[in-house]
């Protein structure tokens, strides 16, 4: 028997390599085989409008598009409406209803059951023979399967998925990000995203797969993950102009949803809870890859992890703020969230750079810990956003989870003793009043 997965790629090949009729009757066969695979269904419009048959295609996408957004799939919506959109721009009131069905305030997201796509490794099970790719039938045939959805075998759920990030959107907004949403179609080991450069949106995984990447210092490339369909990247792009991390590849052909920064800022001058939500939503992702991978928190389980989180006060702070002051008692304990901060000290009348921190890195340890003054004064480099944990939570934390403690303590004693050799005198550290 033929696997699923094995038909989608040779299908996918043959629509790439220009096969239009062969890649449809390959589809065609997946929607025979399980009618509940919304990609499949997606993929037999796409073949019919790459035939060039774009009646026969936007039927199929409106089918696909309503059945998809009540059945629960609205991102496999959101590209059959996206298509339908370009071809029948009268249909963009559909944007409209799906806004409506997956808003916050709609009544209807929420935690539910979903009947999931055709397992990509299953087999594909006996069905209605397929005309050939050079049968006339073809072409009425696929359409008849694909519009079809009666023999779906999935009844709509009372409760739909939330959309990530979207979903915490009101209608309005929500259809206004929906209508600015750029489809953005990639074929296997395409290039999305490049390292180093400066981004200018974000992406929504709708179909597929992808590889993220990262260069090395030795000229290699490691894999570090993979994601899946809903999966959104890129979202620092619109908060900031740090340059791009790490490469994102496609595995296999993918369909993304792109928001662009300018879409972001036009929208939002009507509806500002979109660039709060952002905000919001870029803050709590940057927080959580900080408590999985900060060197400081590898002590801690999960469940600790997020109570941990809610103690942490977040704080937006200008380029040039003196965060800490030196020979001033210390507050507590400081997370660099997003941008820099520089570490100097006064050495008779000049000022010498110690160090300069960014992301996942700490400070305020060595004031923390002693209980004294601070030994250095710390100033916010570029506009950041910053994580304060009181020096009582502090404590309490180091109390409870010794391997913090032996953390901080170590990192104290490594900055005391680098602060010492370059006080020594090394040129390049001294800072121009």
């Amino acid at each position: 028997m033929t696997l699923v997965r094995d038909l989608r790629k040779r299908a996918d090949a043959l629509l790439l390599d220009g096969q239009y009729r062969e890649a449809l009757a390959g589809f065609t066969q997946l929607v025979c085989s399980a009618p509940s695979d919304n990609h499949a269904r997606l993929r037999v419009a796409d073949a019919l409008l790459a035939l060039g048959e774009v009646q026969q295609a936007a039927t199929v996408y409106t089918t696909l598009a309503r059945h998809a957004m009540h059945g629960g799939h609205p991102l496999t919506a959101m590209i059959g409406l996206k298509v339908l959109t370009t071809l029948e721009p009268q249909l963009s009131s559909l944007l409209r209803s799906l806004a409506d069905l997956y808003a916050r305030d709609s009544g209807r997201t929420g935690v539910g059951v979903r009947r999931s796509l055709v397992d990509a490794a299953g087999e594909v099970a006996h069905s209605r023979p397929v005309p050939d790719a050079n049968d006339e039938r073809l072409i009425p045939f696929s359409v008849e399967q694909a519009t079809n959805v009666s023999d779906a075998g999935e009844s709509y759920p009372e409760v739909l998925p939330p959309i990530p990030l979207l979903s915490r959107l009101g209608a309005s907004s929500l259809a206004a990000v929906a209508n600015e949403f750029e489809l953005v179609r990639v074929a296997a080991n395409e290039s999305i995203i490049q390292q180093g450069t400066v981004g200018d949106a974000l992406y929504i995984l709708a179909r597929g797969t992808v590889r993220v990447e990262q260069d090395r210092m030795d000229g290699s490339r490691v894999k570090m993950v993979q994601l899946y369909d809903g999966a959104i990247f890129g979202e620092m792009a619109l908060i900031s102009d740090v340059p791009r991390s790490a490469h994102v590849v496609a595995e296999g052909s993918a369909d993304l949803l792109r928001l662009s920064r300018e879409s972001v800022r036009q929208i939002s001058s009507e509806a500002p809870e979109l660039s709060e939500t952002l905000e919001r939503f870029t803050r709590e992702r940057l927080l959580k890859n900080l408590l999985d991978t900060a060197p400081l928190f590898r002590g801690l389980e999960r469940g600790q992890r997020i109570d941990l989180a809610r103690n942490f006060t977040a704080l937006e702070v200008s380029a040039g703020t003196d965060v800490v002051a030196e020979g001033h008692e210390g507050k507590g304990l400081f997370v660099v969230l997003k941008g820099e901060v520089d570490v100097w000290k006064r050495d008779g009348n000049e000022k010498v750079l110690l160090a300069t921190l960014r992301s996942g890195e700490v400070f305020g340890e060595i004031a923390t810990l002693s209980g004294g003054s601070a030994t250095a004064t710390v100033t916010t480099a570029s506009g950041c956003t910053l994580l304060f944990l009181t020096k009582e939570s502090v404590q309490r934390l180091m109390s409870a989870v010794p391997s913090i403690r032996g953390y901080v303590e170590a990192l104290g004693d490594q900055r005391i003793l680098d602060t010492r050799i370059l006080l020594i005198r090394d040129p390049d550290s001294v800072i121009e009043d």
